[in-house]
């Protein structure tokens, strides 16, 4: 991930033959007592990140570039850890670019400990005018209203730095996820041009006892952090970089970071899943409602039902139980239906602040609680019985870890709640949940096999999508009259 160029002479502090990385990179000083940030001497070069395995190179949807890699960081031949690394590259309707990185590090030899160390640890270094003091022209502000070398070891959410560069004025931001450890993370960020979020170094920065930032995984332990860069022209109002910290975990294309002034034609276009369609006289009626997750399965199983019945589903994502409650008799309509496959538990089980903002579980609370969930799809299935369609409830499926506003596992919790009461009603129970956890398992054995749900995402990939539609579709064909 880096560009290997000479020193610019001038540049403070280094030595003007020294080749330094540019580029952007994860890397730390004392990883077990290795140093993998310097790369200056003999000893230090033993010390790297090696490439093990491509596991995805793809274009999404949305046009985001992904890039999933997995490494080995090794010590000479000594392999001290793993991380799973997923890089997404795209641009903005506004000009900009984004680099987001999902990290999964893993202790997977034994246990590793990152010292308190304040070379780190993801980092770019960026071009000469963005040097900060003096007569150089770079500008630098953080989360805090923090400016100018100030910033270097203050805790911020954001860094941006700012400077012209070849004719105009661009700026350059990095961002610290809300989960990640020590957020607002410190940053080591130099006058010279050296932006890294890095929350090992307590001691530097903090003026706190050496040590104090040391971090310790256990063997099989995993470390998950998440960064963002933002590549923009001109120079970001804050409330701009205010709102991109707090649409964290949307993909990075859906971003409110366009003009506002933004012409019709720009507009996003409306998901096709949501499209309406009229029947086919004579072929019975089907009904899929659930969130974002049914609307990636509905097109491949109305494709699949394609003259063998109608199918049709609400146009938006229907959310928790809350919003089924209030929005269910407008989603069933006035039509008959001959069976109607659905699913709450993804939107209950995650958790919001007072703004009604994604954030991680001890800043907020849970959307419903097992139980008031219960109660409330209770509530739900109980109209939906009045319809006398045939019903077929899906289990919410996995959340992975490091997916915004979630807690793995918990799908599990509210998937029992659910099953319990599809029992008591005599509903019978489509375990999507059941269906990717196998496949996963397959996935751990075979690394052949591309994963079919995303880093730290809930959503899943277009052959993930494809493969839920097909147990859909069988469930929904059984039913059928």
């Amino acid at each position: 991930m880096t560009r290997q160029f000479p020193l610019v002479k001038g540049l403070p502090g280094e030595a003007q033959d020294h080749p330094w990385q540019y580029g952007l990179y994860f890397a730390h000083g004392a990883v077990n007592g290795a140093d993998f940030w310097n790369g200056r001497t003999a000893s230090e070069l033993e010390n790297r990140v090696v490439c093990d395995k491509l596991e995805a190179a793809e274009i999404l949807p949305d046009g985001t570039a992904r890039v999933v890699l997995a490494n080995l960081w090794k010590s000479g031949d000594k392999i001290l850890l793993r991380d799973r690394s997923t890089w997404s590259f795209g641009g903005l309707v506004d000009g900009s670019r984004f680099v987001e990185l999902e990290l999964e590090l893993k202790a997977s030899e034994g246990e590793v400990k990152f010292g308190d160390n304040k070379e780190g640890c993801f980092a770019i270094r960026l071009a000469p005018p963005f040097s900060l003091g003096g007569k150089a022209p770079g500008q630098a502000l953080n989360s805090a209203g923090v400016s100018g070398a100030a910033v270097w070891g203050k805790d911020a959410a954001w860094i941006c730095y700012t400077a012209p560069l070849e004719g105009q004025v661009v700026s350059v931001a990095m961002f610290d996820h809300p989960d990640n450890l020590r957020h607002p993370t410190p940053w080591h960020a130099r006058d010279y041009g050296l932006l890294a979020a890095n929350p090992f170094a307590l001691s530097a920065f903090r003026k706190l006892p050496p040590g104090t930032g040391d971090f310790v995984l256990k063997k099989g332990d995993t470390l998950h952090l998440r960064y963002r860069l933002l590549l923009c022209p001109g120079t970001p109002e804050v409330k701009k970089l205010e709102e991109t910290q707090k649409t964290w975990g949307c993909k990075a294309s859906e971003l409110n970071l366009e003009p506002s002034s933004k012409p019709e034609s720009a507009a996003k276009p409306k998901n096709p899943a949501l499209v309406q369609v009229e029947d086919t006289p004579g072929l019975p009626r089907v009904l899929i409602f659930g969130d974002s997750i049914s609307m990636g399965y509905t097109l491949p199983v109305r494709a699949k039902l394609k003259g063998i019945a109608n199918l049709h589903r609400p146009a938006e994502n229907c959310g928790d139980t809350k919003r089924g409650l209030a929005q269910l008799d407008q989603w069933l309509g006035k039509g008959h239906w001959d069976v109607i496959h659905f699913n709450f538990g993804l939107h209950d089980l995650k958790y919001l602040n007072a703004k009604g903002e994604y954030v991680s579980a001890e800043k907020g609370t849970q959307v419903a609680s097992p139980q008031v969930y219960r109660d409330q799809l209770r509530q739900i299935v109980l109209r939906l019985k009045a319809t006398g369609a045939k019903l077929i409830f899906a289990t919410t499926t996995p959340i992975p870890a490091g997916a915004r506003g979630r807690i793995k596992g918990d799908e599990q919790i509210y998937n029992q709640v659910a099953m319990e009461l599809m029992k008591e009603q005599g509903i019978p129970v489509n375990d999507l949940c059941a269906n990717v956890v196998a496949r996963q398992e397959q996935e751990a054995q075979d690394r052949q096999l591309k994963p079919i749900q995303y880093v730290a995402d809930v959503h899943f990939t277009d052959a993930g999508s494809s493969q839920l539609a097909d147990q859909v579709f069988a469930s929904i064909k059984k039913a059928l009259p």
